[in-house]
């Protein structure tokens, strides 16, 4: 039971954050065109980009992660036969 409401609040957390980004990136140019002064909102836009860098910045290092772990699987577990391959 605890799973399934830990997870709800995964997700609720995670469509939130993602809503804020796509939402607030339309609101910003809907905004922009319109001449509202709250898109120079200076925390709003930090907010926004620092949501945004965080993003980018998880991808980097799961990428990184990712080669890494790649390269140390090619280069050990085949090189000693641990993995078998038809």
């Amino acid at each position: 039971m605890l799973w399934l409401v830990a997870a709800d609040l995964v997700t609720l957390i995670h469509a939130g954050y993602v809503a804020f980004v796509i939402i607030g990136f339309v609101a910003i140019l809907v905004g922009w065109e319109a001449q509202r002064h709250w898109v120079r909102n200076l925390y709003f836009r930090l907010v926004h980009l620092a949501l945004i860098l965080f993003v980018c910045r998880l991808r980097l290092v799961e990428s990184i992660w990712q080669e890494l772990l790649d390269y140390l699987i090619r280069h050990s577990l085949f090189a000693r036969g641990s993995v078998h391959t038809r």
